[in-house]
Protein backbone atom coordinates (compact mmCIF):
# COMPACT_ATOMS: atom_id res chain seq x y z
CA UNK A 1 0.00 0.00 0.00
CA UNK A 2 2.97 2.54 0.13
CA UNK A 3 3.19 2.72 -3.79
CA UNK A 4 1.27 4.08 -6.64
CA UNK A 5 -0.68 7.77 -6.50
CA UNK A 6 -4.40 8.95 -5.70
CA UNK A 7 -6.11 12.09 -7.56
CA UNK A 8 -7.41 14.96 -5.80
CA UNK A 9 -9.86 17.37 -7.74
CA UNK A 10 -8.59 20.98 -7.28
CA UNK A 11 -12.47 22.12 -6.49
CA UNK A 12 -11.60 20.49 -3.19
CA UNK A 13 -9.72 23.66 -1.95
CA UNK A 14 -13.15 25.10 -1.78
CA UNK A 15 -14.54 22.33 0.15
CA UNK A 16 -15.88 21.93 4.28
CA UNK A 17 -13.42 19.43 3.98
CA UNK A 18 -10.39 21.61 3.06
CA UNK A 19 -11.47 23.86 5.46
CA UNK A 20 -11.10 21.78 8.47
CA UNK A 21 -7.58 20.71 8.55
CA UNK A 22 -8.11 17.73 10.72
CA UNK A 23 -10.84 16.59 8.54
CA UNK A 24 -8.90 17.28 5.13
CA UNK A 25 -6.04 15.13 6.61
CA UNK A 26 -8.00 12.41 7.70
CA UNK A 27 -10.16 12.07 3.87
CA UNK A 28 -6.43 11.79 2.74
CA UNK A 29 -5.38 9.21 5.20
CA UNK A 30 -8.79 7.09 3.90
CA UNK A 31 -7.77 7.74 -0.18
CA UNK A 32 -4.37 7.11 -0.18
CA UNK A 33 -5.34 3.38 2.40
CA UNK A 34 -8.04 2.75 -0.39
CA UNK A 35 -6.96 -0.79 -2.78
CA UNK A 36 -6.85 -0.14 -6.03
CA UNK A 37 -7.78 -3.47 -6.65
CA UNK A 38 -9.43 -6.32 -5.13
CA UNK A 39 -7.47 -8.08 -2.52
CA UNK A 40 -8.16 -10.82 0.57
CA UNK A 41 -6.98 -9.14 3.97
CA UNK A 42 -6.22 -11.42 6.63
CA UNK A 43 -7.67 -10.44 10.04
CA UNK A 44 -6.41 -12.09 13.15
CA UNK A 45 -9.51 -14.19 14.82
CA UNK A 46 -11.12 -14.66 11.84
CA UNK A 47 -10.69 -17.98 9.91
CA UNK A 48 -11.26 -16.77 6.54
CA UNK A 49 -10.02 -13.33 4.88
CA UNK A 50 -11.68 -10.50 4.05
CA UNK A 51 -12.71 -9.83 0.69
CA UNK A 52 -12.01 -6.06 -0.51
CA UNK A 53 -12.80 -4.54 -3.39
CA UNK A 54 -11.34 -1.54 -5.23
CA UNK A 55 -12.02 1.95 -3.30
CA UNK A 56 -12.14 0.20 0.25
CA UNK A 57 -9.91 -0.79 2.96
CA UNK A 58 -10.27 -2.56 6.17
CA UNK A 59 -9.07 -0.40 9.63
CA UNK A 60 -10.58 -0.44 13.28
CA UNK A 61 -10.27 2.99 15.96
CA UNK A 62 -6.88 2.32 17.11
CA UNK A 63 -5.21 1.33 14.01
CA UNK A 64 -6.44 4.54 12.22
CA UNK A 65 -5.67 6.91 15.28
CA UNK A 66 -1.72 5.28 14.78
CA UNK A 67 -1.78 6.24 11.17
CA UNK A 68 -3.15 9.18 11.62
CA UNK A 69 -0.76 10.46 13.88
CA UNK A 70 2.39 8.97 12.29
CA UNK A 71 2.95 6.65 15.23
CA UNK A 72 6.22 5.17 14.03
CA UNK A 73 7.42 9.02 13.69
CA UNK A 74 5.51 9.88 16.78
CA UNK A 75 7.77 8.05 18.72
CA UNK A 76 11.09 9.91 17.20
CA UNK A 77 9.59 13.01 17.46
CA UNK A 78 7.38 12.61 21.05
CA UNK A 79 4.61 14.04 18.65
CA UNK A 80 1.48 14.63 20.72
CA UNK A 81 -1.61 11.85 19.94
CA UNK A 82 -4.41 14.49 19.33
CA UNK A 83 -7.20 14.17 18.40
CA UNK A 84 -8.07 11.13 20.23
CA UNK A 85 -9.40 7.98 18.04
CA UNK A 86 -13.02 8.64 19.49
CA UNK A 87 -12.73 12.14 17.66
CA UNK A 88 -10.83 10.64 14.42
CA UNK A 89 -14.32 8.25 14.64
CA UNK A 90 -16.71 10.90 14.91
CA UNK A 91 -14.92 12.74 12.13
CA UNK A 92 -15.37 9.66 10.18
CA UNK A 93 -18.94 9.92 10.52
CA UNK A 94 -19.33 13.48 9.61
CA UNK A 95 -17.18 12.59 5.69
CA UNK A 96 -19.94 9.18 6.13
CA UNK A 97 -22.50 11.96 6.09
CA UNK A 98 -21.30 14.19 3.68
CA UNK A 99 -21.55 11.13 1.38
CA UNK A 100 -17.80 10.71 0.41
CA UNK A 101 -17.52 7.40 1.94
CA UNK A 102 -19.54 4.43 3.47
CA UNK A 103 -18.28 2.60 7.07
CA UNK A 104 -19.97 -1.26 7.46
CA UNK A 105 -19.12 -1.69 10.97
CA UNK A 106 -17.90 -4.97 12.43
CA UNK A 107 -17.35 -6.37 15.91
CA UNK A 108 -13.02 -6.76 15.09
CA UNK A 109 -12.88 -4.47 12.36
CA UNK A 110 -14.70 -1.71 10.12
CA UNK A 111 -14.62 -1.62 5.95
CA UNK A 112 -14.45 1.83 4.61
CA UNK A 113 -15.80 2.26 1.16
CA UNK A 114 -15.28 5.44 -1.13
CA UNK A 115 -18.00 6.65 -2.56
CA UNK A 116 -17.78 7.40 -6.52
CA UNK A 117 -14.05 5.71 -5.92
CA UNK A 118 -13.91 4.32 -10.05
CA UNK A 119 -15.46 7.18 -11.04
CA UNK A 120 -12.55 9.40 -9.60
CA UNK A 121 -9.23 6.98 -9.23
CA UNK A 122 -9.40 5.47 -12.31
CA UNK A 123 -6.07 5.20 -13.82
CA UNK A 124 -6.12 5.61 -17.83
CA UNK A 125 -5.32 2.01 -18.50
CA UNK A 126 -8.26 1.21 -16.46
CA UNK A 127 -10.85 3.49 -18.17
CA UNK A 128 -9.38 3.13 -21.27
CA UNK A 129 -9.81 -0.87 -20.63
CA UNK A 130 -13.74 -0.09 -19.18
CA UNK A 131 -14.62 1.73 -22.77
CA UNK A 132 -13.29 -1.53 -24.76
CA UNK A 133 -15.46 -3.63 -22.52
CA UNK A 134 -18.61 -1.23 -23.20
CA UNK A 135 -18.11 -1.45 -27.03
CA UNK A 136 -18.01 -4.71 -26.71
CA UNK A 137 -20.84 -5.35 -25.04
CA UNK A 138 -22.55 -2.98 -27.06
CA UNK A 139 -21.66 -4.48 -30.14
CA UNK A 140 -22.53 -8.15 -28.38
CA UNK A 141 -25.63 -6.64 -27.94
CA UNK A 142 -26.66 -4.81 -30.85
CA UNK A 143 -27.41 -1.73 -28.86
CA UNK A 144 -26.95 1.34 -30.93
CA UNK A 145 -28.20 3.50 -28.54
CA UNK A 146 -25.40 6.27 -27.82
CA UNK A 147 -22.61 5.24 -24.45
CA UNK A 148 -23.33 8.08 -22.01
CA UNK A 149 -20.22 9.83 -21.14
CA UNK A 150 -18.83 10.81 -17.91
CA UNK A 151 -17.68 13.95 -16.19
CA UNK A 152 -14.50 13.60 -17.12
CA UNK A 153 -15.05 12.97 -21.02
CA UNK A 154 -17.24 15.60 -20.97
CA UNK A 155 -14.92 18.16 -19.28
CA UNK A 156 -11.84 17.19 -21.49
CA UNK A 157 -13.99 19.04 -24.20
CA UNK A 158 -13.19 22.33 -22.82
CA UNK A 159 -9.73 23.99 -22.46
CA UNK A 160 -10.39 26.86 -19.94
CA UNK A 161 -10.89 23.83 -17.11
CA UNK A 162 -11.09 26.64 -13.88
CA UNK A 163 -13.54 28.04 -15.83
CA UNK A 164 -15.97 25.13 -15.59
CA UNK A 165 -15.02 24.79 -12.14
CA UNK A 166 -16.50 28.20 -11.10
CA UNK A 167 -19.62 27.27 -13.05
CA UNK A 168 -19.73 24.31 -10.54
CA UNK A 169 -18.93 26.47 -7.88
CA UNK A 170 -21.45 29.02 -8.64
CA UNK A 171 -24.24 25.83 -8.75
CA UNK A 172 -22.96 24.56 -5.27
CA UNK A 173 -23.26 27.88 -3.54
CA UNK A 174 -26.93 27.81 -4.14
CA UNK A 175 -27.03 24.99 -1.65
CA UNK A 176 -27.42 24.84 1.75
CA UNK A 177 -24.51 22.37 1.99
CA UNK A 178 -22.74 24.05 -0.42
CA UNK A 179 -22.21 21.17 -2.30
CA UNK A 180 -23.93 19.68 -5.60
CA UNK A 181 -24.37 15.73 -6.71
CA UNK A 182 -22.46 14.70 -9.64
CA UNK A 183 -25.64 14.21 -11.39
CA UNK A 184 -26.73 17.43 -11.59
CA UNK A 185 -23.17 18.24 -13.00
CA UNK A 186 -23.25 15.50 -15.76
CA UNK A 187 -26.74 16.38 -16.26
CA UNK A 188 -25.47 20.15 -16.83
CA UNK A 189 -22.23 19.38 -19.07
CA UNK A 190 -24.25 17.06 -21.46
CA UNK A 191 -26.48 20.15 -21.97
CA UNK A 192 -23.28 22.03 -23.05
CA UNK A 193 -22.37 18.92 -25.00
CA UNK A 194 -25.07 19.86 -27.73
CA UNK A 195 -23.44 23.14 -28.57
CA UNK A 196 -19.73 24.07 -29.65
CA UNK A 197 -17.24 24.54 -27.01
CA UNK A 198 -16.60 28.01 -27.53
CA UNK A 199 -20.28 28.97 -27.47
CA UNK A 200 -20.32 27.34 -24.33
CA UNK A 201 -17.10 29.18 -22.92
CA UNK A 202 -18.14 32.39 -24.29
CA UNK A 203 -21.82 32.02 -23.10
CA UNK A 204 -20.69 31.14 -19.38
CA UNK A 205 -18.11 34.11 -19.33
CA UNK A 206 -21.21 36.62 -20.17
Amino acid sequence: MNRGYVKLWRKSKNSTVFAHDGLWKLWCLCLMKANHREAEVTIPGLLEPIKIKPGQFITGRNSLHFEYHQGDLRKKYSRKAAPTAITLYRWLLSLQNMQMLHIKSHNKYSIITIINWSQYQENEQQMNNRRTTDEHKQECNKNEKEETPDIFSLRERYSDQKLIDDVFIALASTRKSNRIADSILLAQLQKWRRYPVEQVESGIKI
